[in-house]
């Protein structure tokens, strides 16, 4: 049998360049649910399709904190001062608002755990800084 006539891998990368190495995309943790809203009158918040996952009725009553300032979480809680409303969303109040930066038009990211139960809203500076690595991407000026 006569072996076929093949260049050895370094010509080939002369002429053609070294091939790409792609990586494989990690898979979605699947317990993590994704959703992005704007910010309506009076702190408005509609991310129904998160809270319907969660099983988050009207009437769900909910406590509210600010991690580090950046980041509303909110978790189901018998005593706590927001609640989910009739028309499936949530009202975040003014001084939350004003404590994290978060204005009427702003689009936010809305994250929630399925186990765990709670739900984070990012405001616009919060994704600034988790997406400043992806931003430089785009600046690069070609």
């Amino acid at each position: 049998m006569i072996e076929p006539i093949v260049p050895p891998p370094p010509v080939q990368e002369r002429i053609h360049g070294a091939m790409p190495v792609r990586s494989v995309p990690r898979e979605a943790d699947a317990s993590l649910i994704y959703g992005m809203s704007v910010v309506g009158e009076g702190g408005r918040v509609t991310a129904r399709a998160v809270l319907d996952t969660l099983g988050w009725q009207p009437g769900t009553r909910l406590s509210l904190s600010c991690p580090d300032d950046q980041l509303i979480l909110l978790r189901p809680a018998a005593d706590g001062s927001i609640t989910v409303t009739a028309g499936g969303y949530l009202r975040v109040p003014v001084r939350t608002r004003r404590r994290v930066g978060l204005s009427y038009g702003d689009l936010v990211l809305v994250m929630a755990h399925r186990r765990c139960g709670g739900v984070l809203i990012h405001p616009p500076a919060a994704l600034d800084g988790l997406l400043a690595s992806s931003r430089r991407l785009l600046e690069v000026v070609p």
